[in-house]
């Protein structure tokens, strides 16, 4: 598959690392409505002849679409052994996103051992219109909950004679634009990546390790009108991946969980033109997610203040609504 092939060749540029795989998985444009995409590769030089060739060179790849895709990975390569799953889906009932996805990789330390990458996305894509429907005009605030772990772990087994370094990096980045009528737009991002190198001699790390926990609410506000579309869009990309520079430590392992399983979540509420909420009101969707009012449901989020109607009059009636 000429997509394979063009994934294999990125991979093949080392510091391209996860970034490209990411660009190869989308390499089809997104169609109006939810995308979910994975792909995961891995690329591996071992033993160094002294005419300066590799003994032991090869390549994987895969790659997953569609709600419940899951991708089972255990190449047995030269000195190496990948294994884990990933699962990514969208419950446009529920507008919910679940993604998670868990790595573990072992690399036997051999005299001579080259360089070793592998790395995994998953992807998801909504390209949306969203109207309501309540006569007149006012205020639709879109909020999207992203509650989940990723973590992360690494190790280099015995201290290096020489040389062994690692670079370990995961984590999710969503970001959301909302346009509303009157040409205003809303941006919201949320950046959940970590990055860690752990480096025998050259630094004295031989362990690495870090947990991000999120329970973060983003919000956005755009005026609406009364049937007239607005645009909502939002990426969301999870990785992970693993780059091995040289090895003559006994092992070098790494793990990394993303867990984001239980909730990227839509909502939305609407306000008329004095800024009050409008109980009951639901904003339609083109690509059919239901996006549910979370006003009502308020004191689930453990960040109440970050609630608050951005500059719109009312503010005082919906803090007494969550309050009661």
């Amino acid at each position: 598959m000429m997509i394979r092939r063009e994934t294999a060749r990125r991979v093949a540029g080392w510091m391209g690392g996860l970034s490209l795989l990411a660009a190869a998985a989308w390499a089809v444009p997104a169609h109006a409505g939810v995308d979910v995409n994975q792909a995961w590769a891995a690329q591996w030089n071992r033993i160094l002849q002294p005419d300066g060739s590799w003994a032991d060179t090869g390549q994987v790849d895969g790659f997953g679409n569609g709600d419940g895709t899951t991708i089972n990975i255990n190449p047995n390569v030269a000195g190496t052994t990948i294994s884990g799953n990933s699962t990514l889906s969208f419950d446009p009932t529920q507008g919910k996103l679940r993604s998670h996805s868990k790595f573990d990789v072992e690399v036997e330390g051999d005299y001579g051992w080259g360089q070793l990458y592998f790395g995994s996305t998953n992807n998801s894509r909504i390209t949306d219109q969203l109207t309501v429907a309540a006569g007149g005009f006012g205020f639709a605030k879109i909020l999207i909950l992203i509650s989940g772990t990723s973590t992360l772990e690494g190790h280099i087994s015995d201290s290096p004679i020489g040389y062994a370094n690692s670079r370990l990096t995961g984590g999710v980045r969503l970001s959301a634009q909302l346009t509303g009528t009157d040409s205003v737009t809303q941006t919201a991002r949320f950046d959940g990546d970590q990055d860690f190198t752990f480096c025998g001699l050259c630094d004295g790390k031989f362990d690495v390790d870090g947990k991000l926990v999120s329970n973060t609410l983003l919000e956005m506000i755009v005026p609406w009108d009364d049937n007239i579309p607005f645009d909502f869009n939002l990426s969301y990309v999870e990785t992970f991946s693993l780059r091995v520079d040289g090895v003559d430590a006994f092992r070098v392992t790494a793990a990394g969980e993303n867990n984001f399983g239980h909730t990227v979540g839509l909502f939305a509420d609407v306000y008329d033109a004095n800024g009050n909420l409008m109980p009951g009101v639901r904003v339609q969707s083109a690509s059919g997610i239901n996006f549910q009012n979370l006003v009502p449901v308020v004191a689930t989020v453990p960040e109440p203040s970050s609630l608050a109607l951005v500059g719109l009059a009312g503010l005082a009636l919906v803090a007494r609504r969550r309050r009661t």
